[in-house]
């Protein structure tokens, strides 16, 4: 769960920053590992940052691809 903590204060971090390449790799990271639950289930990190309000916003994902596009 600290992992998912610190994946947000990443995407936090993206807006000041505009590093879009960061958030790549936090998706990509929370997409990829999974935790055990205390009742036993795997649980995605995804459900750490899916409702980040970065993520919300349109603005940041035309920027986002747009970025990869001229990368």
């Amino acid at each position: 769960m600290i992992i998912g903590d610190i994946l947000k204060f990443i995407l936090d971090e993206v807006v000041k920053d505009e590093d879009y390449e960061s958030a790549k790799y936090c998706i990509i990271l929370s997409q990829t590992y999974h935790y055990v639950s205390e009742d036993g289930e795997k649980v995605s990190l995804q459900k750490f940052i899916e409702n980040h309000d970065l993520l919300k916003k349109s603005a940041f994902w035309h920027d986002f691809i747009k970025c990869k596009i001229l990368v």
